[in-house]
């Protein structure tokens, strides 16, 4: 799997290559379609039409959510530093110094630093996610998210039209076709999987809880260690934003090793929490 996120521009750029391609298909599938009707040729005709259709949807979804995810970037980036920003809180804190009374009022006392849960045996670390900082996290997740599946597509249309091919004796045409809605189909569900922890639970603030069996976030946990389950790595990415705690958790199947990340939102102010957890885990 890829590191790096796909960027708001690479997923408008996508969107216009996928959106070029179904213009360019769909037309010459439509037209063999109808010349062909019902033959070989002609129902050959019809997937082309149907993966043009398809590269063309994919394409203006693609470009709708890069010029959406372009904006809400941006926005979220201001709110949370807007949020998180010394000057901020020194503005409101002056701002309460100044008010005169004639008799003494109650101030309020300080917004104190996000500080974690004090843990519970056998728990590591725990603490809760703000909302400026969680939807940064479910936006960066999404970007990365889709990066990932993106290249797990092409792969599987790369590797599986001329494994087709030459398996099944069928023509390279139908052979990618089939691999695309294949793959399409596939892709779909591993994404929808891979951001299932990401939705917002009603009346609850995403919390993550780390142990040295399980990791929890936002209430669906992971195991960490079993039979064929283990734990490959875990780094603090404090120059993420937001910075990030990245589980790399390996297990055996039936064609060898594989692996996957786990990435944990870390708020302002646990840095140093983060490391910790980061120090325990070489340990082990």
């Amino acid at each position: 799997m890829i590191s790096d996120k796909v960027s708001a521009s690479a997923q408008i750029g996508i969107g216009i290559m996928l959106i070029i391609l179904g213009v360019l298909v769909t037309p010459i599938g439509l037209i063999g379609a109808i010349a062909g009707g019902f033959t070989y040729v002609g129902i050959l005709m019809m997937f082309l039409l149907l993966g043009g259709a398809l590269m063309l949807l994919g394409g203006i979804q693609y470009l709708r959510a890069g010029l959406k995810l372009s904006k809400d970037e941006k926005k979220l980036r201001q709110e949370l530093a807007r949020t998180h920003s010394p000057s901020h809180s020194h503005s409101h804190t002056h701002s309460h110094s100044h008010s005169h009374s004639p008799t003494p009022t109650p101030t309020l006392p300080p917004t104190p630093t996000p500080t974690p849960t004090p843990p519970l045996p056998p728990i590591i670390a725990r603490w809760t996610v703000d909302e400026a900082t969680w939807q940064l996290f479910c936006l960066n997740e999404k970007k990365y998210r889709t990066g990932d599946n993106i290249w797990y597509f092409i792969a599987m249309v790369l590797l599986g039209t001329p494994l087709l091919m030459f398996t099944r004796g069928v023509s390279p045409g139908f052979s990618f076709i089939f691999t695309t809605l294949f793959a399409s189909v596939v892709v779909g569900l591993r994404y929808r999987l891979s951001m299932s922890n990401l939705r917002s639970r009603k009346n609850k603030t995403p919390e993550v809880i780390i142990s040295k069996g399980f990791v929890s976030l936002n209430g669906k946990q992971f195991e960490l260690y079993s039979k064929v389950r283990n734990v490959r790595s875990v780094v603090f990415q404090p120059h993420q934003q937001p910075p990030i705690l990245e589980f790399t958790i390996e297990w055996k199947t039936s064609k060898g090793v594989t692996f996957d990340e786990l990435r944990l939102p870390v708020p302002p102010g646990l840095e140093d929490t983060a490391r910790q957890v980061e120090a325990t885990f070489k340990e082990f």
